[in-house]
């Protein structure tokens, strides 16, 4: 009788391991998502043990600790009491016992348990529960828990049964792992290639690289600072263009060595926050780089964005290149024979060219950069082909219609008349000159704008740069010299080389022109100015000399300082009138 008890039990227990093996092996992992598959796998082998719910524990070999997979224990995905459930290896307690082990380990009365970590067994409320060890081919990979069977107590039959399960659940669950790691690669995959036709879209349709790089910042979510192969920035998506010591150290690595492919580098900074640095690279030969500066950790995705960003930057970097040197070599050559043109249809092409209609007023204009003091002169090609870039693209944004011209290691402007007073003018011509200035290589001291008078034609183009020359010889001449036009020199002009009847006439109109060109009661103000000037400025004795009441002689020096755009308490003011005055009695008695 008891031998056949025996077999009886035996049979209950060979059939109920087949039913567990046949029901975990119908789990499909291939159309479920991770997570489904675990609670799927869950599900099974609770229903196999009749227990309430189980939960599945992973080896993170990086943080060196076992984890509580989502779904688990019939909590609520949202639940955090399943983040809470991390356990070092160094920590003990039955989970890392039976990891490390192997050793399977059951209990009835889990709250009086020695092995178990009593602060994870209040927190999920476990009286009974049961753990084996997950492996794939000896390799441990974590745990599982079965907790509190539904009707009695969990016995040793139970243990052997998960035990025996244990080997297929663990393939499942790595199997699941991969898949969901196959999926969030190509995911990944997908995700770079969309961002990469995005950019290769907005290239192809003729975007600069500002629109690519602000593109860039909107993809990856952080602040990008674009830069030449010689660590100079030319373009930032937050306003940044000096970027730290740190990475401008580091830029002199990046930009050096081979550059037969992409090189990417991390760079902490003590303060917090890091920067990657990504090599933009073209024909064997370094083009710039794309600096990603943020206060957090930059992931590897991230990177992988950027590295495809720089493919993209490359084929600009080279199609802009190849622009600007073809209207580079137009606009010189343009230039050049304006300057020599004979007939009115000649110039009218040539200016057409240089983007201005013929009739309408121009300005000349030149880039002058320093060298420091006790500096050699070098061969400058490069940083004047680097800046002939620059400042196109500058002027494309201050100075709409105005073009930069390379002739000679020289930078002339041509610039179109603006709807705009002279204030604007100059405050646009600084805003350009501060950007030059701040990408100056080493070796410079500063810059200058020279500007010239307005023109009309090519003759006008030639007194122009004529004006030009003055403006840079006399710059000399002034304290600190930054954009400065023609009719800013008064007595400068005269002074900075010898004068001809040209500069003389020319100085007179600045001074003294807006009076004497003026119609009506205003002709009449240049005998009161010429006794304002006898009487060392002093209204009443002025109007004395001239036989006018003195609030007639008070309106007329108003009315003459507004017409000038002067002051007469200023000195240099005054000296340029003086010396007006008298060079126009000169000549007119000549």
């Amino acid at each position: 009788m008891a031998a056949t008890q025996r077999a009886t039990g035996g049979d209950d227990r060979t059939e109920r391991t087949l039913r567990a093996l046949s029901d975990i092996g119908q789990t499909m992992v291939s159309d479920a998502d991770y997570e489904q598959v675990l609670a799927a796998l869950i599900e099974k082998v609770c229903g196999l043990l009749d227990a309430e719910s189980g939960g599945f524990m992973l080896y993170d070999p990086a943080a060196g600790e076992l984890q509580l997979q989502r779904p688990a224990f019939g909590l609520d995905d949202d639940d955090d009491r399943i983040d809470v459930y991390r356990v070092p290896l160094s920590a003990g307690g039955n989970a890392v016992t039976v990891f490390l082990t192997g050793q399977p380990h059951f209990t009835n009365d889990a709250p009086n348990d020695p092995h178990c970590i009593q602060r994870y067994i209040e927190l999920f409320d476990v009286e009974r529960f049961v753990t084996v060890r997950l492996q794939v081919q000896d390799r441990p990979i974590g745990v599982f828990h079965a907790m509190n069977r539904r009707d009695g107590d969990f016995t040793v039959d139970d243990q052997d049964l998960l035990q025996l399960v244990a080997p297929h659940v663990a393939v499942m669950i790595q199997s699941a792992a991969m898949l969901r790691s196959l999926r969030k690669h190509e995911r990944e995959l997908e995700r770079l290639i969309q961002m990469h036709n995005s950019l290769i879209d907005m290239a192809i349709r003729g975007h600069d690289l500002t629109d690519l790089a602000r593109r860039l910042a909107e993809l990856i979510q952080f602040d990008i600072v674009v830069c030449e192969a010689d660590g100079q920035p030319i373009v930032a998506t937050d306003a940044r263009r000096r970027l730290p010591v740190e990475v401008r150290a580091l830029l002199r690595h990046a930009t050096e060595g081979p550059v037969t492919q992409h090189r990417t580098q991390r760079l902490g900074f003590d303060q917090g926050g890091e920067a990657v640095v990504t090599r933009i690279v073209a024909g064997g030969e370094s083009l710039g780089a794309i600096v990603v500066l943020c206060d957090a950790h930059i992931a590897p995705e991230t990177i992988r964005t950027v590295e495809q960003a720089a493919l993209v930057m490359a084929i600009t970097i080279v199609k802009q290149r190849e622009v600007a040197e073809v209207e580079r070599r137009l606009w010189a050559d343009a230039l050049e024979h304006l300057l020599v043109a004979s007939t009115t249809i000649e110039e009218a092409g040539l200016l057409r060219r240089l983007g201005i209609e013929a009739g309408e007023p121009f300005r000349m204009a030149e880039i002058v950069v320093t060298l420091l003091a006790g500096q050699r002169e070098r061969p400058i090609d490069a940083d004047f082909q680097r800046l002939h870039r620059l400042v196109n693209g500058l002027l494309h944004r201050e100075w709409p219609g105005a073009v930069a011209v390379t002739r000679s290691n020289t930078i002339t402007l041509v610039l179109p008349a603006l709807p705009a007073t002279a204030g604007d003018a100059r405050r646009r011509l600084e805003r350009v000159l501060e950007d030059v200035r701040g990408t100056l290589p080493p070796g410079r001291s500063g810059a200058l704008i020279a500007v010239g008078g307005t023109a009309a034609d090519a003759a006008g183009a030639r007194r122009s740069l004529n004006d030009v020359a003055a403006v840079i010889a006399a710059s000399r001449l002034l304290p600190h010299p930054s954009v400065v036009f023609i009719e800013d020199l008064g007595l400068f002009r005269l002074l900075a080389r010898p004068a001809e009847a040209a500069d003389v006439q020319a100085f007179l109109f600045e001074t003294l022109g807006a009076i004497e060109s003026s119609d009506g009661a205003a002709r009449e103000w240049m005998p009161f100015l010429e006794a304002l000037v006898a009487n060392n400025f002093s209204v009443k004795h002025a109007a004395r000399h001239a036989g006018i009441p003195l609030n007639t002689a008070r309106y007329r020096a108003g009315r003459i300082e507004e017409k000038l755009g002067i002051d007469f308490d200023d000195a240099s003011a005054r000296l340029n009138l003086m010396v007006a005055l008298e060079l126009r009695r000169i000549l007119s008695r000549l």
